[in-house]
């Protein structure tokens, strides 16, 4: 599942902004997934630069971060508790 994200810059630094009022960091940011098929592990991902940053403002893409329900030990999950899914321990991002 995605959530719809908007990217700002804080002190010249590229920070994604969820609909929740989340904050995905500039160290958290890491990949933008490109999709080529029509399934999810359809995707392959690059990694996020500031050339990103340049294409996302000046064309106005609307991105979504790619998001799994938090589990507890027992593999247990509230629905209401998403939070970013990872890879190589940064979020992916999407273009919408």
């Amino acid at each position: 599942m995605r959530e719809r994200a908007i990217l700002v810059l804080q002190d010249e630094q590229p920070t994604f902004v969820l609909l929740d009022g989340s904050i995905i960091d500039t160290d958290k940011i890491g990949y933008i997934a490109h999709n080529y098929g029509e399934h999810p592990e359809d995707s392959f991902y690059d990694r996020f630069t500031k050339e990103d940053v340049s294409f996302i403002q000046d064309n106005k893409i609307e991105c979504e971060i790619e998001m799994v329900y938090d589990s507890d030990e027992d593999g247990h999950h509230a629905e209401s508790e998403k939070i970013p899914k990872l890879y190589k321990g940064k979020v992916i991002i999407h273009f919408k």
